[in-house]
């Protein structure tokens, strides 16, 4: 990868990681639109892109979370409703 002499990074890998997010999206969308599409049955399939929809839908909060804001910051864990610390996994 190139990168500026700043070490930011340059418009050509901007682009590509912009082209990457959209082509996951698209991937992700078919796949549960597939499996459904195939099953002999009125199951609905999951995928990264529905679940956020059906989040979306019924106005519920969705984080992108890190470590770092674990407990601090935004604390997501904080915001869990019926967390089970004991089934944390190790980080």
């Amino acid at each position: 990868m190139e990168h500026s002499q700043h070490g930011e990074a340059t418009q050509d890998q901007i682009n590509n990681s912009e082209e990457f997010d959209v082509d996951s999206y698209f991937a992700s969308a078919m796949e549960h639109g597939i499996i459904e599409q195939l099953q002999n049955s009125n199951l609905i399939a999951a995928s990264t892109v529905k679940m956020l929809e059906i989040a979306n839908t019924n106005s519920q909060t969705v984080y992108l979370a890190y470590n770092g804001d674990w407990s601090s910051g935004v604390n997501v864990r904080g915001s869990l409703v019926n967390y089970d610390a004991n089934h944390q996994h190790a980080q």
